[in-house]
């Protein structure tokens, strides 16, 4: 079996029309990983805001491939990929609106 490489340029040329947007959503995801300091608060809370909406736009495109009549492996690609994000990004918002409250809730907002 043999390891599977996966780059931000790979699944940007298998997202075609649609690349764009998912780099735009994984830069966001990346920097959180890398600085996780920075989303508290009202920063959280916008981030969360901004990847509710682009999780709405992921759904729709993957709902797009679901049903398209042109099931080539391309098109089964991009609904799988657009289908994983769209899961996964559940966590992130999660995460970050819990940020924002517990900021809120320390500043005694909430």
């Amino acid at each position: 079996m043999t390891d599977a490489v996966m780059t931000l340029d790979i699944i940007k040329d298998a997202m075609g029309d649609d690349g764009d947007e998912f780099i735009k959503v994984l830069r966001i995801v990346n920097d959180i990983i890398e600085n996780p300091d920075n989303y508290h608060g009202a920063m959280a809370l916008r981030y969360a805001t901004l990847l509710a909406a682009y999780r709405t736009k992921i759904s729709l495109k993957a709902q797009f491939y679901k049903t398209a009549t042109d099931k080539s492996l391309l098109n089964r690609r991009r609904k799988d990929i657009l289908m994983s994000m769209y899961a996964s990004l559940e966590e992130n918002i999660n995460c970050l609106k819990l940020m924002g409250r517990i900021d809120a809730k320390a500043a005694g907002v909430l």
